[in-house]
This record gives C-alpha cells, structure tokens and sequence, in this order.
C-alpha cells in the first residue's frame, strides 16, 4: 500500500503464525510486532501511542491500516479459541474489520483490554 511516499507492505497477508507452545493452547499464536525486523511496526506502534498522548502527529491512513492489520491477525489467532467468551471475540473480530481511524484503534484496544487482552 502506498499513501504519499511511503510504501506500506502488507507483513501479515502471508506470514505464518507461531505454533503453540503448549498442548493445552489451541490453534497458533499471534505474531508480535516487536519480532519485525524493519523496524517499521515499532516505529508506527510508537508513533500510535505519542499520537494518542498527544505527544506526536497523526498516524497516516496506511499506517492506521497496517496497525488494523495487526490488529486483525492477533485477535484471529487459534489461541483465541476461549471457552464461554466465543461471542466476545466475534464482536472483536468484526470490529477489528471495520477501523479506519486512530479513534477505531483506540476503541479495539479498549474493548480487547475490557476482556482481558492486551494487543499491544
């Protein structure tokens, strides 16, 4: 995705998951944006938290995407199979669909947080 001269790749489309660690963990892992070596993710999750303390500038609508995108892989992970909690994850995985703004992803985070869930 390219918006203005930044080239935002699409890092999770065809990345593999990481498998669980323990039997009693089902399906795979979410991956961790921490463990992405260009240095872009960190760059733009930092940017995400200065611009929510009102410490820095905007995001730009395709790093907003590409934190959406994260989003969408970690809250789709098989280890989010949960007992008793299947209708908050769907409400959680068809919000994370729809963010466009800063404001989106604030709201996700708060939502996942309610449960229990840190994505960040």
């Amino acid at each position: 995705m390219i918006v203005g001269h930044f080239h935002f790749p699409n890092f999770f489309e065809n990345a593999p998951m990481r498998p669980s660690p323990h039997p009693s963990i089902p399906g795979n892992l979410p991956l961790y944006w921490r463990d992405e070596t260009s240095g872009l993710m960190a760059a733009i999750v930092n940017k995400f938290l200065n611009s929510s303390l009102k410490k820095g500038p905007p995001l730009l609508a395709g790093e907003i995407e590409l934190l959406r995108q994260y989003f969408q892989q970690d809250i789709d992970a098989g280890c989010w199979q949960v007992k008793d909690m299947e209708e908050e994850f769907a409400s959680l995985r068809s919000m994370v669909r729809e963010i466009t703004t800063e404001a989106g992803l604030n709201e996700f985070i708060d939502k996942c947080l309610d449960i229990g869930l840190d994505p960040l």
